[in-house]
């Protein structure tokens, strides 16, 4: 572990070495991660302050006191369905810190090569990882959340071996709307590093090949019935973007176990008024076009595809 005050060091990256894991590390010293992304935060710190790094072996985090904070809850989603909203409705609070997608844990959940590190070991290490960006120095905060990136629910039994008693929720949306939103690069072909970004199991050179609608509609699929294999009742909670931004508000912090004030509860409706990606613009509700990025030849892809996992999702999500 990094000397002085563990709770001002954030790990930003982990590296799958010949010699084992390296973790690299950042002071934060208490700053509030109240960007859209972990990244972002993490990118203005390094430019006003460049030398607060440091790097260690995973073994001297594996080593190191567990935290005495487990995160308060975990936030999953199908993409492009409002959790970089909910994330943002969150960290609106000054009693929450909201870890939007940190790429380090994407590196720990996908070891390079896969056979890295041991079952046990690699549930050790996701553990430590998810305990050490939980902390925090800020007196005022109480709850932490963790946003993972889209593909990570792919992972979840390994997630719940290292950490079983967290509750999740599941954010997801029409289909036709989430792939749409993906449509709107253009090309007839994947844009180049996409196969690669371990969104879609399978054969690279097919995938490659793959119409994006395809592509996108089997991303979407294996999301939702990724959602549809570890829904866990009273563990878990199905929200559909359309229920935004209220279901973010009573409902979810029940769910969670958080009370919030009067007035924290107006800054998270207020910053629900603002476009989550870009805070600096105000929310305008782009459904139809989304939809209608969708070639009417792929609307059968995707009911085929995907439409009978959302199906039951709904059907889950009524009966909460």
């Amino acid at each position: 572990m990094p000397p002085d005050d563990p709770t001002e060091w954030t790990p930003i990256a982990l590296r799958w070495e010949n010699g084992g894991p390296m973790i690299d590390w950042r002071r934060m010293t208490g700053r509030r991660f109240i960007e859209p992304f972990f990244e972002q935060t993490v990118h203005k710190h390094q430019q006003e302050t460049p030398s607060a790094n440091r790097t260690t072996s995973a073994e001297t985090l594996l080593s190191a006191a567990p935290p005495e904070r487990q995160p308060t809850g975990f936030i999953f989603h199908a993409s492009r369905s409002g959790s970089t909203l909910v994330a943002q409705m969150l960290a609106a609070s000054p009693r929450n810190v909201v870890l939007s997608e940190p790429a380090v844990v994407n590196q720990v959940l996908r070891p390079r090569p896969p056979d890295a590190i041991s079952v046990e070991d690699h549930v050790r290490l996701v553990r430590a990882i998810i305990g050490a960006l939980s902390r925090s120095a800020d007196p005022l905060t109480q709850n932490c959340f963790i946003k993972f990136s889209s593909p990570a629910i792919s992972k979840m039994a390994l997630i719940r071996r290292a950490l079983p008693r967290i509750p999740w929720v599941f954010l997801y949306r029409e289909p036709l709307e989430i792939v749409g939103a993906q449509l709107r690069l253009p090309g007839e072909r994947l844009p180049p590093g996409i196969v690669d970004g371990g969104l879609l199991d399978g054969d690279p050179a097919r995938l490659a090949a793959m119409p994006p609608s395809e592509f996108w509609s089997r991303v979407l699929a294996a999301r939702l019935r990724d959602a549809l294999r570890f829904h866990e009742p009273g563990m878990s909670s199905l929200m559909n973007y359309a229920e935004l931004p209220d279901a973010a508000l009573a409902p979810m912090l029940r769910f969670f176990a958080v009370s919030c004030s009067p007035d924290e509860i107006a800054m998270m409706r207020e910053a629900a008024l603002w476009d989550a990606k870009m805070p600096c613009r105000r929310f305008t509700s782009d459904s139809d076009e989304k939809r209608r990025a969708v070639p009417i030849g792929a609307h059968s892809l995707v009911e085929r595809l995907a439409m009978p996992h959302y199906r039951r999702l709904e059907e889950l999500r009524g009966a909460q």
